[in-house]
């Protein structure tokens, strides 16, 4: 064998392997912005869910009162079921969470508390309810699990 066939066959070779790297290292980058793209959706779409189930739990805790602020007919805003329907729509529109929220339950925990709601007997705002102080306690509870939730599965300790 001459050298320049060595040569030409050393170019060959080097040429073909500059190729593979460069397919190999667009899948390697492809598949490290797809993961880089999930975890910021999950990231944001947890943000939403946390704000959007604290909303809905505010909304609940007027189920406890007997009496609520005068407001005007068209107004929900001591509307206790605003507050249990914000929950459902948002815990069944969730993409890049819903397998975590299946398989930790918050759908389950989450009927419970609207259970309790539904059940609830009624006072004045301000005084002594102890299913109201129930409520308030499980929906922390609910509010700190869930953020306990959120930073597992985005793999923050």
């Amino acid at each position: 064998m001459n050298h320049s066939s060595v040569w030409q066959t050393v170019l060959n070779i080097v040429g073909i392997s500059s190729l593979i790297g460069a397919v190999v290292a667009h899948f390697l980058s492809e598949h490290r912005e797809r993961v880089v793209w999930i975890r910021e959706n999950k990231k944001a779409e947890w943000r939403e869910f946390m704000s959007e189930m604290h909303e809905a739990l505010g909304y609940m805790k007027y189920a406890f009162w007997s009496v609520v602020p005068v407001h005007a007919p068209n107004d929900d805003s001591f509307d206790h079921n605003k507050g249990i329907r914000i929950g459902f729509r948002v815990i069944r529109s969730r993409i890049f969470i819903a397998e975590v929220l299946q398989r930790k339950g918050i759908d389950a925990r989450w009927e419970t508390l609207v259970q309790e709601v539904t059940e609830a007997p009624q006072s004045l705002p301000n005084t002594d309810n102890p299913h109201a102080e129930s409520f308030a306690q499980k929906a922390i509870k609910f509010e700190v699990d869930l953020m306990e939730t959120a930073r597992q599965d985005l793999g923050i300790k």
